[in-house]
C-alpha cells in the first residue's frame, strides 16, 4: 500500500497507519464471544488476553476502514475526473454551437445580396417559359 502515503491532511489517520498488524477477515461472532467469555471469568491474565484480542480485532477493523477509505478516495477521484471530462465536453459543445450561430449570422448577412440575385433567376425562369412557348409555336 505505498500509494496510501499521499493522504489529505483532513484525515487524522496518517499517524496510525504505522501500527497496522493483522489483515485477517473480521467476524462479529468472534468478537461477541471473546468479550462475553472474558466478562464472566476473572484474572489479570485473562484480561490481558482479552485486551490483546480486542486490540487485534480493532486493528483489523482499522485496516478495513483504511482500505474502504482508500477505495472511496479512488471513487471520488474517478468521479472528479468524469465530471471534468463532462464539463470539457459541454464547453466544447457550447463553443461549437456558438460557432454555428456565428456562421449562420454570416450566412444571414450574405443572404441579402443573394436575394438580388434571385430576381436574375426569376428572369431566367421566364426566359425558359418563353422558350417553351416558342417551341410550342414552332410545332
Amino acid at each position: 500500500a505505498p500509494p496510501r502515503a499521499v493522504i489529505p491532511l483532513k484525515r487524522p489517520r496518517v499517524t496510525v497507519t504505522a501500527t497496522r498488524r493483522g489483515k485477517g477477515v473480521f467476524s462479529m461472532k468472534g468478537t461477541s464471544r471473546s468479550i462475553s467469555s472474558g466478562a464472566t471469568s476473572s484474572g489479570s491474565k485473562l484480561k490481558s488476553d482479552e485486551l490483546q484480542t480486542i486490540k487485534k480485532e480493532l486493528t483489523q477493523i482499522k485496516t478495513k476502514i483504511d482500505s474502504l477509505l482508500g477505495r472511496l478516495e479512488k471513487i471520488e477521484k474517478q468521479q472528479k475526473a468524469q465530471s471534468e471530462i463532462q464539463k470539457k465536453q459541454i464547453e466544447d459543445n457550447v463553443e461549437l454551437i456558438q460557432e454555428e450561430c456565428i456562421s449562420e449570422n454570416a450566412d444571414n448577412s450574405t443572404e441579402e445580396p443573394i436575394e438580388g440575385g434571385l430576381d436574375g433567376d426569376g428572369e431566367e425562369m421566364t426566359d425558359g417559359i418563353e422558350e417553351d412557348f416558342d417551341d410550342d409555336g414552332s410545332n
